[in-house]
This record gives C-alpha cells, structure tokens and sequence, in this order.
C-alpha cells in the first residue's frame, strides 16, 4: 500500500510539471512585431521669464564689502518692484561671503580683501517686462546677470501635441513597413515615451549692455520634442 502510494505521488508530481512547463511555453510563445521610433514636435510663444540678477562686491574691509552689497542689493530689489514686480516672484537664490588671500614676498598668507555675492531669482509675469526689469537693475547698482530663462505657463498642450506627433509618426512609419513586407497590424505590445523642451535663450555671467539705454529682449519661440518607441503586433 505504501509502494502504491508513493508511485501515485510520482505520477502527480511529473503531471504537475508537465502543466507548469506547457504554461511557461505558452506564455513566452513568440509575438512577431515591428518596433518603430517617432518623433514629434510643437512650439509655443513664452509668456514668462526667470532672469538671475545679482551685486558682486569687494572691499579690504569686511564689513564695508557686507555694507556695500547689502545697500545695492536693497536698491535693485526696490528698482525691480518698482516696475510691478511683485516682492513673492523676487527671491534670494544665492549669497556668499568670502576672503580673498594672497602670499607676500615672504610667503605668508595674507588677507586681501572680501568677496560679497547677493544673487535674486526674478519671475517676470509679462514678457514685454523683461527689458525694463534688467535696466532699472543695472541703473540701481547690479553688476551680474547669470542667466534668462523664457517658459511658458501652461505648456501641457504642447507637450501633448508633441506626443501626437511622434505618435502619428511612428505609427506612420509602421504602417510602410508592414505594407513593404506584406504582413498586418493588429496591435500594439509596447510603448515608451519621453518629452523635452528647449529653451531658446541664455545669458552669459558678465553684463553686456550696461551702457545701453534700453535693453531689447526677443524671447523668439520655445520648442517642445517629443520621441516614442513602439512595439507593433503584426501577422
């Protein structure tokens, strides 16, 4: 009875193997299908700006270098709200205060003076703006302009557009290939997606047009790419 049992065990055991190696066939049985890359693309006018605007200053003394860069950082801040800028879309994106050694004849470190560095983050809500904030800037004692930057508010439906257009793309391409080669499409097995915007403008660290009275800005327009990899279901 025992032998007869444990016989019994065996068979079950190997027909529960066999079931398990049949579902394992069966599911990676092969698909066959066309994997195609698209490309999209979509362009929007910018209706904000972020501009990086600061005071740089030095002084052998360390707390006429701190009083200097605090009383024009105070003035180019009034100068930008001035302009309508509200005091919420002006804010400190960076600060530092540093010595400045050198070595005498004696090769002793000495101290030569002090670095002082007020960096603002400025949102400009209107683009026609933009000019006017960095002269009254530079007018009220800034001598840095990091960077500008143009974007645009809401700019999902680009973003989408450009995702349509790679779609349409790749699917288009699909289509020729299947139609080359004589199969069909009958679905889709995967799909992968990315989406980036350019922007179209940059400033360099140094201040360009201090001496110009009236800086002029052209935001041009902002491009958003999109790419997608799909995996076409054929027969």
């Amino acid at each position: 009875m025992k032998k007869l049992l444990q016989a019994a065990l065996c068979i079950l055991t190997l027909l529960y193997s066999s079931a398990i190696c049949l579902a394992d066939a069966s599911e990676t049985e092969y698909v066959p299908i066309i994997t195609v890359n698209g490309e999209g693309s979509a362009y929007g006018d910018p209706d904000k700006a972020v501009i990086s605007i600061g005071v740089a200053s030095f002084d052998k003394d360390a707390d006429s270098a701190q009083r200097d860069n605090a009383s024009k950082s105070r003035d180019v801040i009034e100068a930008i709200s001035s302009l309508g800028v509200s005091k919420a879309d002006i804010q400190t994106s960076s600060y530092s205060f540093n010595p400045s050694y050198s070595r005498d004849e004696n090769d002793n470190t000495i101290t030569e003076g002090y670095h002082v560095s007020n960096i603002v983050t400025v949102n400009v809500e209107s683009i026609a703006n933009t000019g006017r904030v960095i002269d009254s800037a530079l007018a009220a004692g800034a001598n840095k302009i990091n960077s500008l930057e143009f974007g645009i508010r809401n700019s999902e439906p680009l973003k989408n557009a450009a995702l349509k257009n790679a779609i349409s793309d790749a699917r288009s391409k699909a289509e020729v290939i299947a139609d080359s080669l004589g199969v069909k499409i009958i679905g889709i097995k995967s799909v992968s997606e990315s989406v980036i915007n350019i922007h179209n403008r940059d400033y360099a660290n140094s201040v360009m047009n201090m001496s110009m009275k009236e800086t002029s800005i052209a935001p041009g327009t902002m491009e958003f790419n999109a790419n997608v990899v799909i995996e076409f279901v054929i027969k």
